[in-house]
């Protein structure tokens, strides 16, 4: 079965086969160490509501995002339980065949070695690990993405039943994943345009028409989920957070593709030079993707007893033998890269910013093939050796990082040290209702009232900060836990505090700062 799968001789399958093992490895390796942070409690709490509440939109519904990640969740955890390992169990698992996924489709598109080393890419990229470890819709994305690019891929080579049904099927699922898999699908129907207008092949057996139908299926199922994203869109247009994308942070992002952690730890004060280095060499293997250079010949021999300088000089004596080729696979690759990764961009100016790395995951397929492409482009004097040694050094010195460092906030942490500090009964204050729900996880909240703050709008102001203190007033002893991730001005929150509270201790955790206060004695 295996073999039919890959389709290939022993050696093959023998690579690919160590490859998912090694992913699954790295995807697994100390999965319940990082606390479920804010996003993560939010999918949990998505995926604890009856099927009928994650379907249809309900007011516990906090997410713009279609259900099937939700609903893969809620049996997820109904049948292995509610510990980190099983709520993120389904990003580890489609992390991991992913890498087999972008084997097939590399080999379609280029040759079985392209496949090949674009598996070993995404098998070691710290950035997909990341979100393979992550209880969110990412992993799953890129999984159903790569699926349906490949039944495309045959689809457009033998138009036939069973490749209509597994595209229609893969792409209705992925376009229930997440809504920004809009963008794959309309990079697949540039693709096709191009491809009918390139080809021009009147006996070619797959047809506009047939291509027109297959749209007309996805599109009607999709269309079924659009009275509830106008209803999630509505809800959540008041409270949208994210702030209109920089060029910088565009930069940002290709570097995050290759294992950068700038939007994990909030700064830009990590090691960069793993990141920029595979960066670099990602940018040129890009870039010789279309081409195949055969080797370098000599023309003549130079005789003169003075050689002529300069690159003059390498242009008269050398000449390359280039080949340009695979145009319409290029292709696809680079409409994939522009449609979810700089129309984004473009649109977070036109309509809402909606551009961040992890949105735009996606986008790194199309980069990773084209840089497995790019490596065999380089002539055989030991190139393409180096290029793949290169890829692996830097992108495992990207997971020894990725592992060395903390990654989310650290609310296990946390909850052990309010229990430390406070008594039964006193009060906690945690700032957002979306960080309480991380906080309430590893904490027992019958044993103290937890206040999350600001509930109302979500945004520390003058206008939330009359709703917390009426119901503090009459506390001796208050426990304050700010997020990084919390919106609105905390110094606000703290010169306020401190009218009716006086700071005893504090403690800085990753990503968390937790303040104990008491109130001032009252002078007769």
């Amino acid at each position: 079965m295996w073999r039919k799968i890959v389709n290939y001789g022993s050696e093959s399958s023998k690579i690919i086969f160590f490859l998912l093992l090694l992913g699954f490895f790295l995807r697994f390796f100390h999965l319940s160490d990082q606390s479920l942070w804010e996003d993560e409690l939010a999918s949990l709490k998505v995926a604890q509501l009856p099927l009928t509440g994650i379907l249809h939109f309900s007011p516990e519904m906090t997410e713009l995002n279609p259900p099937l990640y939700f609903v893969l969740l809620h049996y997820c955890i109904k049948f292995f339980g509610y510990s980190e390992m099983a709520i993120r169990l389904i990003s580890v698992l489609s992390g991991t065949f992913s890498i087999l996924l972008i084997y097939l489709v590399g080999k379609k598109l280029f040759t079985n070695n392209t496949g090949t080393i674009a598996a070993l890419i995404l098998c070691l990229s710290p950035f997909h690990i990341r979100y393979s470890q992550e209880a969110r819709n990412y992993s799953l994305l890129v999984f159903f993405a790569l699926l349906s690019i490949y039944f495309l891929l045959k689809l457009v080579n033998k138009y036939n039943l069973k490749n209509a049904v597994g595209y229609s099927l893969s792409t209705i699922l992925l376009l229930y994943t997440g809504t920004v898999s809009i963008f794959v699908w309309l990079a697949q129907n540039f693709f096709v345009f191009f491809h009918f207008f390139w080809k021009k092949e009147k006996k070619s057996d797959f047809y506009a028409k047939s291509w027109l139908k297959i749209q007309l299926v996805v599109a009607i199922s999709w269309a079924l989920w659009i009275p509830e994203l106008v209803r999630q869109s509505s809800s959540i247009s008041q409270g949208w957070w994210l702030s209109p994308p920089t060029l910088e942070g565009l930069y940002f992002s290709f570097l995050e593709f290759c294992g950068g952690l700038s939007s994990v730890t909030g700064t830009n004060d990590f090691d960069f030079s793993g990141p920029l280095m595979l960066a670099t060499l990602f940018s040129i293997l890009c870039l010789l993707s279309p081409f195949e250079i055969k080797e370098i010949i000599p023309v003549s021999q130079n005789n003169d007893f003075f050689p002529k300088p300069g690159f003059r000089h390498f242009i008269d004596e050398m000449q390359l033998q280039v080949r340009v080729g695979k145009f319409e696979s290029i292709f696809l690759c680079i409409i994939l890269i522009f449609s979810c990764f700089l129309l984004p961009f473009i649109l977070s100016f036109l309509v809402k910013p909606i551009f961040m790395s992890r949105y735009v995951i996606i986008a790194s397929l199309g980069i990773f093939l084209l840089a497995a492409q790019g490596t065999f482009a380089l002539p055989k004097t030991g190139g393409k050796a180096i290029s793949i040694v290169c890829i692996v050094v830097f992108s495992v010195l990207g997971i020894i990082e990725y592992f060395s460092v903390p990654i989310k906030p650290e609310w296990r942490k946390a909850a052990s040290y309010a229990q430390e500090k406070t008594l039964k009964g006193e009060t906690i204050v945690v700032s957002s209702a979306r960080c309480k729900n991380s906080f309430a996880y590893y904490f027992p909240e019958e044993r103290n009232e937890i206040i999350p703050f600001p509930v109302s709008k979500g945004m520390i102001d003058s206008e939330t900060m009359s709703e917390l203190f009426p119901r503090i007033s009459k506390e001796n002893k208050v426990l304050l836990v700010i997020s990084r991730n919390v919106f609105g001005d905390v110094n606000l929150l703290l010169s306020e505090m401190n009218k009716y509270f006086r700071p005893v201790s504090a403690i800085e955790l990753f990503g968390i700062q937790i303040i104990e206060f008491k109130k001032h004695i009252q002078k007769n």
